[in-house]
């Protein structure tokens, strides 16, 4: 087995802000946030309990950290056209909404056995994600 590891940065087009999330700067927000929302709702739609490393908890947790991302750092294109951060103020209702969903969802998806059934990553980013959208005057009066 080789135990080398070969670290890299983000790939080409890609802008990375911390080691956890990329955001796509040449592709379409709108697309972006479809992506984010259609985890959101696959995972919504499981049975529970999930196992502690389940795909759609972690994609669905990563998807977030996309959002969270944009809005704690602002992130604009340089193009000037629409940011992840616009897209997400468009959809704010339901962004909220669906938020409000995967935090309860995440206080019981798991085995009680792991942290009380406690999904401890997605609950943190969902919280995380929400608090940002009410540190804009912009978003916080839309609600």
């Amino acid at each position: 087995a080789d135990a080398s590891v070969s670290v890299t940065g983000p790939p080409a087009g890609l802008k990375e802000f911390d080691d956890i999330t990329a955001i796509d700067a040449e592709g379409d927000p709108k697309e972006e946030f479809k992506r984010v929302m259609a985890h959101v709702k696959a995972l919504l739609r499981r049975p529970v309990p999930l196992e502690n490393d389940d795909d759609d908890i972690n994609t669905t947790t990563r998807s977030l950290k996309k959002v969270h991302t944009a809005l704690a750092h602002n992130v604009e294109r340089a193009n000037g056209g629409a940011s992840l951060k616009s897209v997400v103020v468009e959809n704010l209702s339901g962004l909220i909404s669906q938020l409000m969903s995967v935090i309860g969802f995440s206080l019981s998806c798991q085995e009680t056995s792991h942290n009380a059934g406690i999904s401890i990553p997605l609950l943190s980013v969902s919280l995380a994600t929400l608090m940002a959208l009410f540190r804009f005057p912009d978003v916080a009066s839309n609600v």
